[in-house]
């Protein structure tokens, strides 16, 4: 089975915020409420790759939107969400307990 995380991220309500985006996909992937502890540490190491300025998502997300033609831009996305989603699926507890 294919995941496209991008095509994923595209429907959620704001993907270039990255605290959005990872409360969105709470909601989609889960049905518990994660702690926000728990959401700000997915979202700085995995989204952020270890940087605490949430404009690090918002411009890689925004040179994507930009130019999605750019391999670079869409690796440095697509790479990140598949962490992410993978992260949902995967390695949560909560997930396994549905």
């Amino acid at each position: 089975t294919f995941i496209d995380p991008v095509a994923i991220a595209f429907r959620m309500s704001n993907p270039a915020d990255p605290n959005q985006l990872v409360q969105d996909l709470n909601t989609y992937f889960l049905r518990r409420e994660l702690s926000q502890s728990l959401k700000d540490s997915i979202k700085t190491e995995i989204l952020l790759t270890g940087v605490t300025d949430d404009n690090y998502w918002a411009s890689a997300w925004n040179n994507y939107v930009n130019d999605p033609a750019n391999l670079d831009n869409y690796s440095v996305i697509n790479t990140r969400l598949k962490a992410l989603m993978l992260y949902f699926l995967s390695k949560l507890e909560e997930y396994h307990l549905m």
